[in-house]
């Protein structure tokens, strides 16, 4: 944990990505929760790395396997 200050460089509240993330779940009939996820990485205008097929199915835009992120 004594990294953790050096790895995370700001915060963001959920309450801001819950209305974008519903938007997101309801169209890819994914889960709220993981849509938060997507909701970020879009608004950061970023992908996120995920092993998780079925998140990566629902969002494939935004999502990244970490072998692909690696081979860049």
């Amino acid at each position: 944990m004594r990294y953790v200050n050096e790895i995370i460089d700001r915060e963001v509240g959920v309450g801001t990505l819950w209305e974008r993330a519903l938007q997101l779940a309801v169209s890819a009939d994914h889960p709220p929760y993981d849509a938060i996820f997507a909701a970020l990485a879009e608004r950061e205008g970023t992908r996120v790395v995920t092993y998780d097929q079925r998140f990566r199915l629902a969002f494939p835009d935004l999502t990244v396997s970490p072998t692909e992120f690696l081979a860049r």
